[in-house]
């Protein structure tokens, strides 16, 4: 049996190894050798074409460029000399990779989904602009790029203006309270006393974040110069101990993530209020700026977390009044006035800023203590308008005796309350006439009517006013004739002749005339609508106050086995022949409706 071990190989080539190269590119390192310089370019207003975002310095590698969302700008590279790399000169090239600077470069073209990618691997030979072409808002674009130790950074922020934006201040591809160490200072500080302890730099501690930005601070020891052992710091000069460098490190965008805001102020300044507070997806992209993105980009549903609370800023205080005062004059208008203030839910007063400003009542008011001319007739300006927009109408005004009571003034000086007015306007009115009714008659000529009213226009509508209102020339008609073309002939008959048996079964015969619309003889009647020219009758059924028993009544006629034949006589079922074997032609209902054959005598 065989058994197969797999074993990872490191980057130094040793089976099993564990190493892997840091963020320098240095097998096994720690980070110690390069630096982490990274921007975002936020500023979303620029001029028309193409624009400065930062430039490249000379060593730089692990570049990677790209906006934060499609958008219809593009990105361009551009060399020392200011010819392109690519986009350049308002000509768009294809997604590919380009030759520039000792490096390729692969560049991704944006679609409707992904943004637009610039990536190298590096280190560049010269330096490189990155450029973008401006179309539309800027959306965003983050650079980053390692930097190796000693290399001087010409990173640059673009485009200084007269009122720069802080959104733009804070781009700085370098932290400006991070201090980015000279070359000298990169190996051991040797001691001038020669006792042989040096101060060393051996590394970097951990990033002080994960993502969004964080820092490193330089590791600092003292070792014995010639076998570089690390030994107590006491027996290195202090004051010779180089400054604590500090790198910028974690460059990369955080993960989305909920975030919960601080509770709003209280609806109400005193009671019972209500209080807010946002839940949002935001992402740190770095350091100094957090943006809110959409809820989609944040794993997970928003968690169930309060986002309404109550507050309660204790009892309010409210306004509180005296009782009026008098009025400042015997008769007629003066002023009365009482005290307004502001007291605690304790019943202390307290300061009038404690209570709502709008909600104070009136500490004066105006009092009428009744005129001065005592039972004297005071009365008000006539109606400006007559009651009527033409002809004749009234005016009216209203009268009040000044004790209160009309019974303290003299009736017959009471000024008029009404008069009348008359408009200058005409008061013609319009005829309106409402729709036609059914014709009279159902053949033949008939006769149509519709109501005709005078409408006049009073007071903004009009109104049903009388005939002479409106002119009498114009009135319509409201009879008119109307035909629904020749009536059809029609069926006349007689009233029915009297029973021919008092007793028993009888026969009962009447007249049937076919006539037309004049009354005259006709032939075109339908004939099955023919009404019947005789039918059976039983007046009484006890003869001499006995009961009749079957047999011929007086006229000879047999009463139950020889019903009455009635002229145009005819069956309306087909199975009428079934009503006479059920002897149910006794029954009226059957007598008519099978009338030919209810009259055959039996055999």
């Amino acid at each position: 049996m065989l058994f197969f071990i797999f074993q990872t190989i490191g980057c130094d080539g040793i089976v099993g190894s564990d190493k892997r190269p840091d963020a320098c590119g240095v097998c096994g390192g720690s980070n110690s050798t390069c630096q982490i310089v990274s921007g975002i370019f936020t500023e979303p207003q620029l001029p028309p074409g193409y624009n400065l975002v930062a430039q490249l310095p000379k060593g730089a590698c692990h570049v990677n460029i790209t906006e934060f969302k499609p958008s219809r700008n593009y990105l361009a590279l551009r060399r020392s000399d200011g010819t392109f790399v690519f986009n350049g000169n308002w000509a768009i090239n294809w997604s590919g990779e380009y030759q520039a600077a000792g490096t390729t470069f692969a560049y991704r073209r944006q679609d409707t989904i992904t943004p637009e990618l610039i990536t190298t691997q590096g280190p560049l030979t010269e330096p490189i602009d990155i450029m973008v072409i401006y179309q539309q808002i800027n959306p965003g674009i983050k650079y980053e790029y390692m930097l190796p130790l000693g290399v001087a950074n010409s990173n640059i922020v673009p485009r200084p203006s007269n009122n720069p934006s802080p959104t733009v201040q804070k781009l700085q591809a370098i932290d400006p309270n991070v201090a980015t160490p000279p070359p000298h200072r990169r190996g051991p500080r040797r001691h001038p006393n020669g006792k042989g302890f040096v101060w060393k730099q051996v590394g970097f501690s951990e990033c002080s974040k994960t993502c969004g930005g964080g820092v490193q601070q330089a590791l600092i020891v003292c070792v014995r110069d010639r076998d570089q052992v690390p030994v107590a710091d006491h027996r290195c000069k202090e004051e010779d101990r180089p400054p604590s460098e500090t790198v910028r490190c974690g460059p990369k965008p955080c993960p989305a993530d909920w975030v919960l805001g601080e509770w709003t102020p209280c609806t109400v300044t005193c009671g019972d209020g209500i209080q807010t507070r946002d839940l949002t997806c935001k992402q740190e992209i770095s350091a100094t700026l957090t943006m809110r993105v959409n809820e989609a980009a944040c794993l997970g549903a928003a968690p169930l977390v309060p986002r309404v609370r109550n507050c309660n800023l204790g009892h309010c205080a409210k306004w509180h009044t005296s009782d009026w005062g008098k009025c400042s004059t015997s008769c007629g208008k003066g002023m009365r006035h009482r005290r307004v203030y502001c007291q605690g839910f304790d019943g202390r007063d307290v300061g009038e800023s404690d209570c709502s400003a709008t909600e104070k009542p009136s500490g004066s008011d105006i009092c009428d203590m009744g005129s001065c001319s005592a039972n004297t007739w005071f009365f008000t300006e006539w109606t400006g308008q007559c009651s009527e927009e033409c002809g004749t109408g009234i005016q009216t005004r209203k009268a009040h005796c000044s004790s209160n009571s009309e019974m303290d003034c003299d009736v017959s000086k009471k000024p008029d309350t009404s008069r009348t007015c008359v408009s200058a306007k005409d008061c013609s009115g319009k005829w309106f006439a409402g729709p036609w009714s059914q014709c009279s008659a159902t053949c033949d000529e008939g006769t149509q009517t519709r109501e005709v009213i005078c409408l006049t226009f009073m007071r903004g509508q009009y109104r049903v006013g009388l005939d002479m209102q409106c002119p009498a020339r114009d009135k319509p008609n409201n009879t008119a004739p109307c035909n629904l073309g020749k009536c059809l002939p029609q069926w006349y008959t007689t009233d029915w002749s009297e029973c021919s048996a008092t007793c028993g079964t009888g026969a009962q015969r009447r007249e049937v005339k076919c006539l037309d619309s004049n009354q005259m003889p006709s032939q075109d009647c339908r004939e099955e609508d023919r009404p019947l020219l005789r039918q059976a009758c039983n007046v009484r059924t006890n003869c001499n106050e006995g009961r009749c028993l079957p047999g011929n009544d007086e006229n000879g006629m047999e009463a139950q086995d020889t019903p009455v034949i009635s002229e145009g006589c005819s069956d309306k079922f087909k199975n009428c022949h079934l009503v006479v074997q059920a002897r149910l032609c006794k029954l009226k209902y059957y007598l008519v409706s099978c009338c030919a054959s209810c009259s055959k005598p039996k055999t």
